[in-house]
């Protein structure tokens, strides 16, 4: 048996799949289920009858490097989901039969510069749901799995590709340690802390770009964290309260661009949520009403002033399963890294408070519905990194 040392969330024990009670059920969706190398030999090597269908229904697009997805019927579901709303696989031969990405999703194992880290994912509607409306701040805490097999990492953070220096892991720890603090960090809005967050990294990258023998002065960045560190905490950006909303606010017509790129996917889910909040906000045929931003905050006040919590933790999920700083998309550009964030909390800003303004009520299972289908295009379909070329 082995042992392996993993951080994860608080919430991260108390997730479990919903399966068929799943409203939006994952096997029933369109987009890219991946088969390992080690199942897919396993699916040859089987001599059981349904070993051979599931190969017909497995396309290999490359076997080296090893490349291969369940192929999905004209409906978009997965050949092996059932009418009873349950994997046939699972069902017939257990969960060992099952490719590592249908046995972990949602769960997303992550090494993060040395840090083997565990999280669940937004798109999963029951994990949202856990991630979302938990007021506690999200920390990481340390457990000890036992296991014989070896643990499905989805991504490795290599620091030292991104920052050249005996220190990079150290960096990368650090810089998302402030990062972190920045964003749970209570008595400011989430739009101040937003901003403070802002001129944090853009420091940061001066410092990261600092050619002065050609070395990373880390012993300037251990400083600099401090300093943000110390003035976060003792209220130091309270004097800046009523500029957030100018600075980390996009414009509505760039919100409602990126919402025509989602428009085109075909997904009704996404499409009928874009439609409800666009006719909540005043959105016709592309343009706002007049005097939008105002009214567009007054609608976030009455319905998100004691809520901010929400947008605190799909942000802090998304920089401890997304590899911020250095992540994979941006490599080493902090500033694309930070300007991902703020994009993606404008979009989701925007759906959750159109919605609640259609429905003219704080609708829970909307907001729930809605974070995690946005969720499978910014993140799964890549649609944040097409957003930020």
């Amino acid at each position: 048996m082995n042992k392996t040392t993993v951080f994860q969330p608080q919430y991260y024990n108390e997730f479990h799949c919903t399966m068929n009670e799943c409203k939006e059920n994952c096997c029933n969706y369109e987009w890219c289920i991946s088969i390992d190398k080690s199942t897919y030999e396993k699916y040859l090597k089987s001599d059981n009858d349904l070993s051979a269908e599931v190969l017909k229904n497995i396309e290999l697009i490359s076997e080296n490097p090893f490349e291969a997805r369940i192929k999905i019927t004209e409906e978009g579901k997965c050949n092996f989901f059932t009418k009873d709303g349950l994997c046939r696989i699972h069902a017939e031969y257990g969960e060992d039969y099952l490719g590592k990405t249908c046995k972990s999703y949602p769960r997303k194992i992550c090494n993060n510069a040395g840090s083997v880290e565990a999280f669940l994912e937004i798109s999963c509607e029951a994990a949202a749901e856990l991630i979302l409306f938990d007021n506690r701040t999200i920390i990481l805490q340390e457990e000890v799995w036992e296991h014989e097999s070896p643990i499905n990492i989805s991504r490795i953070v290599e620091s030292h590709k991104y920052v050249d220096t005996d220190y990079a892991n150290d960096i990368f720890h650090l810089i998302r340690a402030v990062s972190l603090i920045i964003l749970q960090t209570k008595r400011y809005t989430i739009q101040l802390r937003l901003m403070i967050l802002g001129l944090f990294i853009s420091r940061i990258r001066e410092l990261l770009q600092a050619d002065n023998d050609g070395k990373i002065d880390f012993s300037a960045i251990i400083e600099l964290c401090e300093s943000f560190i110390k003035k976060t905490e003792s209220g130091f950006y309270d004097a800046m309260t009523g500029q957030e909303i100018l600075n980390v606010d996009l414009s509505i017509n760039f919100i409602i661009e990126m919402f025509n790129i989602l428009n085109e996917k075909n997904n009704e889910i996404i499409k009928r949520c874009i439609k409800q909040a666009y006719k909540g906000l005043g959105i016709i045929n592309g343009k706002s009403i007049e005097n939008f931003h105002e009214n567009y905050n007054n609608e976030y006040e009455i319905y998100f002033s004691d809520k901010e919590y929400i947008f605190e933790n799909l942000l802090v999920n998304h920089i401890f399963s997304e590899g911020f700083p250095f992540n994979h998309r941006f490599r080493d550009n902090v500033m694309k890294n930070y300007q991902e964030i703020l994009v993606k909390y404008n979009l989701v800003k925007f759906l959750l408070v159109g919605i609640c303004v259609f429905y003219n009520k704080f609708n829970k299972e909307k907001i729930i519905e809605c974070t995690s289908i946005f969720s499978r295009f910014f993140d799964h379909n890549m649609l944040g990194a097409l957003i930020m070329d």
